[in-house]
């Protein structure tokens, strides 16, 4: 004895499907929408620490300057050729430390713009992970829901084959879908986790660029020996910006990222069984 209206049964649970998918899409637009604790934007310490890094640079060049003048003020006297190797010196010190100071403004000008680029992006990206996060249980649900479409109490004979069998297509697309969708999550943490690496990696070169040139000793009087270190400490920063901020390690790591995405999306079938 039938109890239950097959029709009505399976009209009922894809009407739950639906609900769910809808469910999912809500709290997805919800997430998005309040940002939650991971959408915050990150306070990176780029700029700041760059700019205690200036401070180090001049002090180095005040430092050579002082220890040439310290050294010229206990000569009783100054010799024509002496006072011309004095002032050799000193338009040499400047001219390195006007570099330095050129360097320094390239460098935080694009450490600026990394961060006004990098602050959003994770923000946006902490977001979208918790989407799909979010969206990981409706789906889950929907896969079982499907399931249950598998076989409709009550029907018999080949249309109930028929449709049985176009149900365990749709649970084997569904089943995918949930499964590329517990690798989207990780995938778009690794992209958040790499722009926040590559700031706080420039973060850390510059403290230990800036404890370098705070503790040059000064050399031969005249030498600008400090200026020199500075000058070497912030070529090998541009260096390490060129590397993290566009190179072949960055790169690499953006291609590792994207591997993981390609394996998400390649989970998903294309086309959707029925369509």
């Amino acid at each position: 004895m039938v109890t239950v209206d097959p029709i009505s049964a399976a009209v009922d649970l894809a009407k739950q499907i639906v609900a769910k998918i809808h469910k999912a899409m809500e709290t997805a637009a919800k997430a998005a929408a309040q940002g939650g604790g991971g959408g915050a934007a990150p306070q990176f310490q780029a700029v700041s620490s760059h700019d205690t890094l200036r401070a180090a640079v001049i002090a180095a060049h005040e430092k050579d300057s002082q220890h040439l003048d310290n050294a010229t003020k206990v000569l009783t006297t100054i010799s024509p050729a002496l006072r011309v190797a004095i002032a050799a010196a000193q338009f040499a010190g400047k001219v390195l430390q006007d570099k330095n100071l050129e360097l320094l403004d390239e460098q935080r000008a694009r450490l600026v713009e990394a961060e006004a680029v990098a602050g959003p992006a994770v923000a946006d990206l902490r977001t979208k992970e918790q989407v799909w996060e979010a969206q990981q249980a409706a789906l889950r649900e929907v896969a079982q829901l499907t399931a249950k479409l598998q076989s409709i109490p009550g029907w018999e004979g080949m249309a109930s084959s028929g449709y049985g069998g176009a149900a365990t297509g749709q649970i084997t697309a569904v089943t995918q879908l949930v499964a590329g969708s517990l690798r989207m999550p990780s995938s778009i943490r690794e992209v958040a986790n790499l722009n926040e690496a590559i700031m706080t990696a420039i973060s850390t070169v510059i403290g230990h660029r800036t404890h370098q040139i705070s503790k040059a000793p000064t050399g031969v009087p005249g030498s600008f020996s400090c200026t020199h270190v500075a000058t070497a400490a912030l070529t090998g920063l541009t260096l390490k910006m060129d590397a993290e901020l566009g190179g072949e390690t960055t790169q690499a790591k953006l291609d590792e990222v994207q591997g993981l995405v390609d394996a998400s999306r390649s989970m998903i079938p294309n086309p959707w069984p029925g369509s």
